[in-house]
């Protein structure tokens, strides 16, 4: 399954196309972990970016439409070892202002 998914991917970017279309993630978590330790990005930065380029078990914008469903989706999600509440509310304010 892994390598069709592989395959399919390889010939949408040999076409052309693939450009724009960021890479899925299962859960918000899986794609806040991939972009803080792998990427280095920052805590807010990565939760901003998840939510708004990433689509999330295939939901894209992913984190809601206000900023109290940000933070409560991004709350239930995140382990909250993994990001402050100031962290939350911070990047939440910015995904709003980028919808």
């Amino acid at each position: 399954m892994r390598h069709a998914l592989i395959l399919a991917l390889s010939l949408t970017l040999g076409c052309g196309g693939g450009d724009s279309e960021e890479e899925a993630y299962d859960t918000l978590d899986d794609c806040f972990v991939d972009h803080t330790q792998v990427d280095a990005l920052p805590v807010v930065e990565a939760l901003v970016v998840c939510c708004l380029e990433h689509p999330i078990a295939g939901v894209a914008p992913s984190c809601g439409a206000t900023q109290d469903e940000c933070e409560a989706h991004v709350g239930e999600e995140i382990d909250v070892s993994e990001a402050s509440d100031q962290e939350v509310i911070d990047a939440c304010t910015d995904y709003i202002a980028e919808l």
